[in-house]
């Protein structure tokens, strides 16, 4: 398939970031002339131009070079939580989270995409992430499931708002306990327990 062999090509660039040497990129290259496709084409060929040191901002304004949401969501989805500890990761994140609620047809569960996403929330500076809370309480009920992706992805709602506004982080924290003494899944309430636990003394 077209898409495969582009995923392919894609991700042996990714893995590449920052190495030099002809070898890799002549398998990148003839990964790249499988792809018969047009715009698939087109989408290799932005993927491979932001591979090396871009701005979130940069990064943003290539993603919307391509031909469909769902590319975007496939290449933000390696590239966010591998720079989460960037300064300007939150042009990325507000970008991508509104991406997934505004996108219909996508493949994954809403929430396995935003909890990726999401994983700078805790570095991000606070109107950043009021911005993004106020995307994700918009549409709560919708993003549920799976149970785990949504515990986690509320970890870290909680984990950022702590930091600016304990009273909130409060109540969001007693609001997802509730919801986790809720599950009809024993087994599946004590694995969202777990994820509290851990996380319990930053929260």
């Amino acid at each position: 398939h077209q898409i495969d062999r582009l995923y392919t090509a894609i991700s042996i660039s990714y893995n590449n970031e920052g190495k030099s040497g002809g070898d890799d990129a002549t398998k990148i290259d003839i990964a790249n002339t499988r792809i018969a496709d047009e715009s698939l084409r087109k989408m290799a060929s932005v993927m491979k131009s932001i591979m090396k040191d871009s701005t979130a901002k940069q990064v943003v304004d290539k993603m919307k070079e391509l031909p469909t949401a769902s590319s975007q969501l496939y290449f933000l989805r390696f590239w966010i939580p591998e720079h989460k500890d960037r300064d300007d990761i939150g042009d990325a994140v507000e970008y991508a989270v509104s991406l997934v609620i505004d996108t219909s047809t996508i493949s994954m569960p809403k929430v396995t995409f935003l909890q990726l996403f999401c994983q700078p929330l805790p570095v991000m500076d606070s109107s950043q992430v009021q911005r993004v809370l106020g995307m994700l309480d918009a549409v709560v009920e919708n993003i549920k499931f799976p149970t785990i992706e949504y515990v986690e992805l509320m970890i870290l709602v909680i984990s950022a708002v702590v930091k600016y506004n304990k009273e909130d982080a409060k109540n969001r924290l007693q609001t997802l306990y509730l919801e986790i003494l809720d599950l009809k899944d024993k087994a599946l309430q004590a694995h969202c327990k777990a994820l509290l636990l851990r996380d319990f003394e930053k929260l």
